[in-house]
């Protein structure tokens, strides 16, 4: 990928779709299972970060760690995720059943650990903004000597 800011707009666009479809692809394969919102929301973020690991260690094989192994994960992704959406009812996608703003309230009571995975990730994206992410003053990445 590219250095600077662009570049890692680019990885952090291509962690959250491996994520959010993972999420996605969850919530689809057990919406029939008495399962709570933040479990389904849990298994699915693992289950998408695994796969933002290990396929592009498929294609490494023979490719080496580069844009293109990393492309080729992506479309295996896209053609999961795709093949997740077809082969399941339509009525097992995510059911909104907090639609009102107080009830959102209910949601924060029912699980309470989203309150400490929201803080938590607030915590993580500013240190990886202030200690990993660093720009030099040409506005690319690298180390600041």
């Amino acid at each position: 990928m590219s250095e600077g800011i662009i570049g890692n707009i680019t990885a952090v666009l291509y962690y959250m779709f491996f994520v959010i479809s993972g999420i996605i692809i969850m919530f689809r394969l057990l919406n029939s299972q008495k399962l709570s919102i933040m479990f389904k929301c849990l298994l699915g973020s693992v289950f998408g970060t695994l796969e933002f690991q290990w396929m592009p260690i498929i294609f490494a094989f023979f490719m080496d760690f580069t844009v293109k192994a990393h492309i080729c994960a992506l479309v295996i992704q896209v053609l999961v995720f795709i093949l997740v959406i077809l082969k399941t009812n339509r009525e097992q996608g995510f059911i909104n059943t907090y639609k009102k703003p107080i009830e959102w309230k209910r949601f924060l009571w029912e699980n309470p650990a989203s309150i400490i995975i929201f803080a938590s990730f607030v915590i993580f994206a500013y240190c990886l903004n202030t200690h990993t992410i660093l720009l030099n003053s040409d506005g690319r990445t690298g180390n600041l000597r």
